[in-house]
């Protein structure tokens, strides 16, 4: 199985690939990325609860209450009912990929 996944890692370095935002509705959006630290295509879904933005974590049900820069520290990422959750994601998501852009090597 290890070699597996090293054989993906090595498939993916270097690929470029436009990051992909899905709306299901005006409370709940998953957006789909290379992430560039670890050559991993990422999927990430995020819920609305309340004014909070919470990310699902796998299929077991976990949740995380979600930071500025989608992160899972700092500080709390609040919403308007108001806005669509997809804009929120968007603009948190610029600011996400720049610390990123920050690892890469």
């Amino acid at each position: 199985m290890q070699s597996k996944v090293k054989k993906l890692h090595f498939t993916l370095k270097g690929l470029i690939m436009k990051t992909v935002f899905t709306s299901h509705g005006h409370n709940s959006v998953t957006i789909k990325y290379l992430d560039k630290v670890f050559d991993l295509i990422e999927n990430r879904t995020f819920i609305r609860r309340g004014h909070y933005v919470i990310e699902l974590l796998g299929f077991n049900g976990a949740e995380r209450q979600l930071c500025k820069g989608l992160q899972h520290n700092g500080v709390t990422l609040m919403c308007d009912e108001s806005i669509d959750l997809i804009d929120i994601i968007r603009k948190e998501y610029k600011c996400f990929s720049v610390s990123q852009s920050k690892f890469n090597v």
